[in-house]
């Protein structure tokens, strides 16, 4: 839930709906009775709560299930030529012909490599200024970013898990920065943030660990313009200490 970003369509109980959906449903006229007879359709953003499906999901969703009933269905027919492959992927795509879609599907290999997280934004001239004014240090910084277990929900707002950014000095096991993010603007927010840490510390690292992937993208950039040697190293206790005092924080 607080990375994916997809379209969920299933069936689900009455008592499974949301008061949103429910009257979502109402207003289309719409009846369902039985167990696992309601249609449920969500939409997941990173960093949100489920929320009803937009327009253009809807018209992305009915695509989406009239091709997977296609594809059933030749299952059911030639169950021997739908042998579901371990190295390739059966994709169904759309050709635009004289202003209507043409379906053709194809086996494709799975992709070689993971999808990396896309590096955070960096302002070149910050970098510079902290390169000039700060001194350079030997110490390591631990730097821990993580969802909180709890959702912040605001009017006219989807409600969302914050983020929690926390620093932490190595070898003095002491908390030396704090803050939280909202989704919708975390990567401009999060270097106004880096930026204004940086100036707090008054020097510039030797080492950042981090614990996660996420974050070490988010740091890559300005690791790279200011010298600083970047670690990914998730076992360090310290972290698993900074997980359990959150969660004891928030009530589990």
């Amino acid at each position: 839930m607080l990375r994916q970003r997809l379209l969920k369509v299933e069936f689900a109980d009455g008592g499974e709906m949301s008061a949103p959906e429910l009257k979502h449903i109402k207003g289309l006229g719409l009846k369902f009775r039985g167990q696992r007879q309601w249609v449920k359709a969500e939409g997941y953003r990173p960093g949100y709560l489920p929320n009803l499906i937009s327009v253009e999901q809807v018209a992305l969703a009915i695509h989406v299930l009239q091709q997977a009933m296609v594809v059933t269905k030749q299952w059911q027919q030639v169950p021997e030529q739908m042998e579901r492959s371990t190295t390739e992927l059966l994709l169904r795509r759309p050709i635009l012909i004289d202003g209507h879609l043409k379906w053709v599907e194809a086996w494709r290999p799975f992709p070689e490599r993971e999808v990396v997280n896309e590096p955070f934004p960096l302002t070149r001239s910050r970098a510079t200024v902290l390169k000039r004014e700060l001194k350079r240090s030997s110490g390591t910084v631990l730097f821990s970013f993580q969802y909180l277990s709890i959702t912040v929900a605001e009017p006219r707002s989807r409600a969302f898990f914050a983020l929690n950014a926390i620093l932490v000095d190595f070898e003095y096991d002491t908390i030396i920065g704090f803050d939280l993010f909202r989704p919708e603007n975390l990567r401009s927010a999060f270097e106004d943030n880096l930026y204004q840490q940086f100036r707090n510390q008054k020097a510039i690292s030797e080492q950042i660990v981090v614990d996660s992937k996420f974050v070490e993208s988010a740091l890559e950039s300005y690791c790279e313009a200011l010298g600083i040697e970047l670690i990914d190293d998730p076992e360090i206790p310290v972290f698993q200490s900074i997980t359990n005092m959150l969660r004891s924080q928030l009530g589990g």
